[in-house]
């Protein structure tokens, strides 16, 4: 799906964090033309693996930076929402994100949160008919799925490498 976008890509960085399932191999022998696979020496952890790869995005001149994890499956049509969506704003947009949706359960859940409470707490279905098709701001969004203005990350020092990132684990437990 991340190829059919109905907003063509204009490259993909694939950032493999020490794997030793052949997946750097697999990546440069099946995808030769718009992709570029990074492999690290040692596994990071998965913030230093975005960091890795949005800083090498805007060395590379990325106006935008949309970080996927490896089991993000994003709609056909996402890359062109996130980009064309509508936004009033005295501050300029700095990143986007989406709903996500688990398939095993098809709950939704949202890409960032309106508060700064503890994301660990929300693991209640989110309300997505109230929010989809809006834009609205947010205090801190998970990395999976975001479009970040690439000059925005640049200035605030991309991700911190030593993070832990645990938006993910809320959606499994």
């Amino acid at each position: 799906m991340l190829l059919r976008q109905t907003r063509p890509l204009d490259g993909i960085i694939v950032v493999d964090n020490a794997s030793t399932d052949g997946t750097s191999e697999m990546i440069r022998e099946e995808f030769t033309a718009g992709v570029t696979c990074v492999r690290l020496d040692e596994n990071l952890g998965g913030a230093a693996g975005f960091d890795h790869g949005m800083r090498l995005a805007h060395q590379r001149g990325c106006d935008w930076i949309w970080c996927l994890d490896s089991d993000a499956l994003p709609a056909e049509s996402t890359l062109e929402e996130l980009l064309s969506a509508p936004y009033e704003s005295p501050v300029p947009v700095v990143a986007r994100t989406c709903l996500l949706q688990d398939p095993a359960s098809d709950k939704i859940y949202p890409g960032g949160w309106l508060d700064d409470r503890n994301p660990a707490e929300k693991k209640v279905p989110f309300d997505s008919s109230r929010w989809a098709g809006k834009t609205l701001p947010v205090d801190h969004a998970t990395l999976c799925c975001m479009l970040v203005k690439a000059e925005a990350a640049q200035r605030a020092g991309f991700v911190r490498a030593d993070l832990f990132i645990y938006f993910d684990e809320v959606f499994l437990s």
